[in-house]
Parts: structure tokens; C-alpha cells; sequence
């Protein structure tokens, strides 16, 4: 078995001569939580499409569980499970009638069934009929959906949309378990960068199609580094003195400046550094920034991040 469960090389997909996604090499490994980030437009949505089969690359290639997968052949995704928008259910009839309807299709068991209801927690409301469903269960009732054929890898696009603050809550804590209960791989795009930062282990940042960093939270933060919040005065004389001696700043506002630091010890250094100027410093603290402050940084955009088509 690969060591990996999705691998893409130079997946591209160009629409009326503009490129959706542009030289994508996703790595994503086997039992992973990977969230995919990206602004409105970046492609998260076209890459998903191109991944399930239901939409043919312009180039590239894409391999899902150790197996290439050829547009228009079904076969490799055999061990993937799928939820992207909300999931389709019949309203009259109970949530285990309507993944035994699924079952029927899939060929699988009524084992798989109950298996599937108890994975995410739903066999209590079992014998409800699905129009008396909240939003949070009909959402995990598509989740069932997918993983009644114990998929080995599990695509998701938006799996907490709509939720209110307790669906999103439970949500978080069934795909946070999901790998260790099923051996899965769960891949999924969101744009609650802080849900992803809760329940990731791997992430891939998407903008204007590229791929703009790739790897696990922490190897994310290392690249970020440190940041320390420095007020001094004068604080135009400061942020040049820092500049000259090696550290990037950014003004905070408040008479604030941020520091990029490589290490916490750095902030250390930076004080020192500044008294030494003959500088007045009143404030010193190191932080480590938020997931989304760090993807505002990397894709340049002011806006939050928002849903793709």
C-alpha cells in the first residue's frame, strides 16, 4: 500500500484559456486530517471535482490510494467516500431506510448500516424519518452515507456549512476521532480557518489556483516564525533600527510593531537591542499567529476566507 492516499503531479484545469487550478502536487498521508484553504475562487471546489472523477483534468495526473485514476473509471474510487455540498436524502423516510436504500446500491450490508449510524452517532435516530432531522444530523447522515462503504479515504467540501455553533461543535469532534475509529483519511476543504486549525493535522493553502504551502500545522508555523510585539519610542526610529539590524517589522497600530522573530529567545535580543539604542521600550510580548492570520499573510487578501464555486 502507498504511504499516501492522494497524490496529485501538475493537476491543472483551465476553463475558456483561464487556469482554475494551476500545477497542483498534493501529498496527502494516509490517515491525515488535511484541510484544504482557500479565498473565494481558488480552486478548492474544481480540485474536489477533479479528485471524485466528475471533472476531467487539462493536465496532470492523480493518484488516490496507491491507484492512478483515469477519468471516466470508476474503479479507483471504490474506497472513497464523498460528501460535497449538502448530502441528498429522502425526507419520508427514516435515516437507516435511507442508507439501507444506499446499501442496496453500494452492495453492502445491513451491518454496514448500523455500523455506519454508530460512527456518527446516530443510531438513536435511527427510525426518525430525515424531514424531522436538524441541519447538524442530516449532515451527519450524508457523512454515513459515505462511509458505508468503508472507504479508506473520505472527501468532504464544507462539511460544517450551515451548522450553528453546536452542529459545527460536534462535527469538529467526529472528524477529529474519525481516523483513530476508522483508519480514514479525511480530506476536506473549509473556509473556518479556525475549525481546520482545531481539527487538522496537514494543510494545503490554495490561491489563484497554486498550491502555496503544503505540510503539517506546526511545519506551517515554523516557516511563519516568531512574532513580538514591540513598543518603543520613538517608534519610527525603532522600526528602522530593527529593519537595519535584520528583523522585518509591520506596524500594528497604537504605536505598536510587530517583529518576525526565527525563535522565542529572539525577543530577547530584540529588547536588549533597542535599550542599547538609547530606545524607551514599555511593552515586549512573543505570540504565534493564528492560522488565519498567517493564510492572510500568505495569500495577500483582506478578505476572509469565503466558499468557492
Amino acid at each position: 500500500m502507498s504511504s499516501r492516499a492522494i497524490v496529485t503531479a501538475g493537476l491543472t484545469r483551465t476553463f475558456s484559456g483561464l487556469r482554475a487550478v494551476d500545477q497542483l502536487d498534493l501529498n496527502v498521508p494516509h490517515g491525515a486530517i488535511y484541510g484544504f484553504l482557500g479565498p473565494n475562487g481558488a480552486g478548492k471546489t474544481t480540485s474536489i471535482r477533479m479528485l471524485l472523477g466528475l471533472l476531467r483534468p487539462t493536465a496532470g495526473t492523480i493518484e488516490l490510494l496507491g491507484t492512478t485514476l483515469h477519468f471516466g473509471d470508476p474503479r479507483p474510487l471504490r474506497k472513497v467516500g464523498a460528501l460535497v455540498e449538502s448530502p441528498s436524502l429522502y425526507g419520508h423516510l427514516t435515516g437507516r431506510e435511507n442508507l439501507a436504500v444506499q446499501a442496496l446500491y453500494l452492495n453492502v450490508s445491513r451491518v454496514a448500516v448500523d455500523r455506519s449510524l454508530e460512527l456518527v452517532d446516530l443510531s438513536r435516530d435511527a427510525d426518525r424519518t430525515v424531514r424531522t432531522y436538524s441541519l447538524g444530523m442530516r449532515q451527519r447522515l450524508g457523512l454515513a452515507q459515505a462511509l458505508l462503504g468503508e472507504p479508506e479515504l473520505l472527501i468532504l467540501d464544507e462539511p460544517t456549512n450551515g451548522l450553528d455553533p453546536a452542529g459545527m461543535n460536534d462535527m469538529r469532534s467526529f472528524l477529529r476521532a474519525l481516523p483513530g475509529k476508522s483508519g480514514v483519511t479525511v480530506f476536506l476543504s473549509s473556509h473556518l480557518l479556525s475549525e481546520v486549525e482545531y481539527i487538522a493535522s496537514h494543510i494545503g493553502i490554495l490561491h489563484n489556483g497554486r498550491l502555496l504551502f503544503q505540510g503539517t500545522i506546526d511545519e506551517l508555523h515554523a516557516v511563519e516564525g516568531v512574532h513580538v510585539t514591540v513598543e518603543a519610542q520613538p517608534m519610527e526610529v525603532a522600526e528602522r533600527f530593527l529593519q537595519e539590524i535584520g528583523f522585518p517589522t509591520a506596524r500594528l497600530g497604537d504605536g505598536q510593531l510587530s517583529v518576525r522573530v526565527e525563535h522565542r529567545d529572539d525577543a530577547i535580543r530584540v529588547n536588549r537591542s533597542l535599550i542599547e539604542a538609547g530606545l524607551d521600550v514599555s511593552h515586549v510580548s512573543v505570540s504565534r499567529r493564528s492560522l488565519e492570520e498567517i493564510f492572510l499573510s500568505l495569500t495577500g487578501s483582506p478578505d476572509r476566507v469565503t466558499e468557492d464555486r
